[in-house]
């Protein structure tokens, strides 16, 4: 029997591992691991598969919120230099449109037609997932989305084929949705869905 994904704790709205939030009125600061290769290569991939999808959603554009590393100009005692994720701040309410285990708020049509366009458009590779971040009268603006993929490359939040089973086990078309767009053939329920980020545990 498989071991259950772990989930993160929610700070602020936020899912996260143990992590200081500072928020101020021009960004929101992350102090907390830099990230790993993989999910600078997930940032580049959903960079990709949004602008691709822009180019079919005129109606209601979307946008990546592209972090930095910073590193403070004062060493510690030990004569390192902390870093820190730097990010702009979303303005307004924080929303959590779907999850990687496919909790999904259905009152977002364009967010659940962006997953949904992630696999056609890679082929059935990879589903851009765990959407969440600011929604505004003409566009959305996207932060720390989760890459779930059949090779699992993206980090312990790609959840693999299952989670990509998964979330179109519990997706429904909507209008925003294309006819000819790729999904899988009677995919089944492999996750509980819930609304925090799921991590795989350690092999």
């Amino acid at each position: 029997m498989p071991t259950p994904p772990v989930q993160l704790e929610e700070v602020d709205g936020r899912n996260c591992l143990p992590s200081i939030f500072l928020v101020t009125s021009t960004q929101l600061q992350l102090q907390c691991e830099i990230p790993s290769l993989s999910s600078q290569w997930a940032g580049s991939v959903v960079g990709n598969i949004i602008q691709s999808f822009n180019k079919l959603q005129p109606s209601k554009m979307v946008y990546l919120n592209e972090p930095e590393v910073w590193v403070d100009l004062t060493p510690d005692s030990a004569g390192r230099k902390s870093k820190s994720l730097i990010e702009p701040f979303i303005e307004g309410t924080y929303r959590k449109f779907n999850s990687n285990t496919a909790h999904i708020d259905n009152n977002y049509d364009t967010m659940q037609a962006l997953s949904h366009y992630s696999y056609h458009k890679s082929d059935g590779q990879r589903l851009v997932c765990d959407l969440q971040g600011g929604y505004y009268n003409d566009y959305y603006v996207l932060t720390d989305p989760v890459v779930c993929s059949l090779s699992q490359e993206f980090g312990v939040t790609d959840l693999g084929a299952k989670g990509i089973e998964n979330f179109f086990a519990h997706h429904q078309c909507n209008h925003r949705c294309q006819s000819h767009w790729k999904k899988p053939e009677a995919p089944m329920r492999r996750f509980a869905p819930v609304s925090a980020t799921t991590f795989r545990r350690p092999c």
